[in-house]
């Protein structure tokens, strides 16, 4: 039982936490306008957010620095329908942008569920929320925010590289399971996320939105997550020691891939790095813009958690990127990977070789470096969408076969035949070498 689980079940007071396992405190309550919350949600200066807000039925988004965006929200005091970006970008709000990670969150619209269609947001925090956390055993949240018809809760930890999405997902998801007959919302779980801000009004309900509690801290990620996951980090790495040990016929997975969310978004990062290194302005070309987009879609398949309707739309926005497709038309180019998306959702899977298997898609490397013609030099400025001959050179293998065979003269001899043995058992008993030929005295050259 890792600290900051030693509540039962059913009590309400909180956990003892040690000071490694969270880093920073402040009364959240005092946090009353766009500014504050803007500032408490982003006190670091790097990478870029989104603000946004609705105008009628226009969406108007802006991606800055959060120094700058504290300037623009100073104004927003009382204004309709105003978000903002959770986690850090490099550009856009894209998935594909992903700089760093800053909070979970989960959005619960219990007001869509009959039991709970009457009651407040301040009610449902103060009283039944606390359950769920006991029930659940998840620490309480850094901010409980009352969005005007529903009700936000965040846990906010330190800056975290994009590396640690897969992690990152598996809380969300856990959080999300843990709430799910409190209205959670499935499509609000992506990094990708605006929630609304603080100080700003709900038009829907005119009421505006503020937070009602919570304990305040900033998280370190590692320590949070092994609080909401089953198994911690210590606990993990010691099942993927002793897992080799009971199954040895099992080759462990290269530590490199050991998610394959961390794989395909090492794709979908090489995909966006060829579109720079081809295109400048962003565009792909026609007749290149349907393996593009088809690729990056099974790439975000993957990183979307199986959420059909998150997927849609990052496919979208990556789409309205690089091509001047409308909506209807990109979703005609990818309605397969949408389709075996939302079946992976619902939990369903297909027979493959034998065996049922998650139904999205996958590829090999070199089928994807094959569909998009990447070249030797471009495969360069790749990280995993590499061939042999890249492999090769990376590792410092840079000659040809016959330079190999120079280099490695006992297989260009062959000894084993020499010696009347296949290769793998001259490899088994030592690889011993013939004896050198000696010369007979009647042909030995004496001259």
């Amino acid at each position: 039982m890792t600290a900051g689980r030693s509540w039962l079940k059913g009590a309400f007071t909180l956990p003892s936490i040690s000071i490694s396992q969270k880093i920073c405190t402040t009364d959240v309550r005092d946090i009353v306008t766009p500014q504050d919350y803007l500032a408490y949600l982003h006190d670091d200066t790097t990478g870029k957010i989104s603000i946004a807000y609705r105008q009628g039925a226009e969406w108007i988004e802006r991606t800055m620095t959060p120094a700058k965006a504290a300037d623009t929200v100073v104004e927003w005091t009382g204004k309709f329908d105003s978000y903002v970006s959770m986690n850090h970008f490099k550009g856009r709000r894209r998935m594909e942008n992903l700089a760093t990670l800053r909070a979970l969150w989960i959005d619960l619209d219990f007001h869509k569920l009959k039991r709970w269609e009457h009651w407040t947001a301040e009610g449902v925090w103060r009283i039944v929320v606390p359950e769920y956390l006991a029930d659940a055993r998840l620490p309480q949240p850094t901010a409980a925010i009352g969005s005007g018809r529903g009700l936000y809760l965040i846990w906010l930890f330190s800056p975290t590289p994009a590396q640690a999405l897969p992690r990152w997902n598996a809380c969300q998801k856990q959080i999300f399971e843990s709430f799910r007959e409190l209205g959670a919302d499935r499509q609000a779980l992506d990094a990708t996320r605006v929630l609304r801000m603080v100080g700003t009004v709900n038009s829907r309900s005119g009421q505006k939105v503020q937070i009602l509690g919570g304990d305040g801290y900033v998280w370190d990620f590692d320590a949070l997550a092994d609080e909401i996951l089953p198994f911690t980090r210590v606990e993990l790495h010691d099942l993927h020691v002793q897992r080799p040990i009971r199954t040895k016929d099992r080759k462990p997975t290269p530590r490199h891939y050991q998610s394959l969310q961390s794989l395909w978004m090492a794709r979908l990062a090489d995909i966006n790095a060829l579109i720079t290194l081809r295109y400048p302005d962003g565009k792909v070309p026609t007749g290149e813009r349907d393996s593009f987009i088809f690729l990056a879609g099974i790439c975000m398949s993957w990183i979307s958690s199986g959420d059909s309707q998150v997927l849609d739309q990052e496919i979208a926005r990556f789409a309205q990127d690089h091509t001047p497709w409308p909506d209807r038309e990109i979703r005609s180019r990818v309605s397969a990977v949408l389709k075996r998306t939302a079946m992976a959702g619902r939990g369903d899977t297909v027979e493959w070789q034998g065996r049922q298997v998650d139904p999205r898609y996958r590829l090999r490397t070199r089928t994807i470096i094959d569909w998009l013609g990447i070249t030797d030099q471009e495969q360069r400025n790749m990280r995993t969408l590499i061939g042999s001959q890249e492999k090769r050179r990376r590792r410092g293998f840079n000659d040809t076969r016959q330079g190999y065979l120079t280099r490695h003269q006992q297989v260009r001899y062959k000894p084993w035949e020499q010696l009347g043995m296949s290769r793998a058992t001259w490899y088994a008993v030592g690889k011993p070498m013939p004896e050198p030929a000696i010369e007979s005295p009647d042909t030995a050259d004496y001259s």
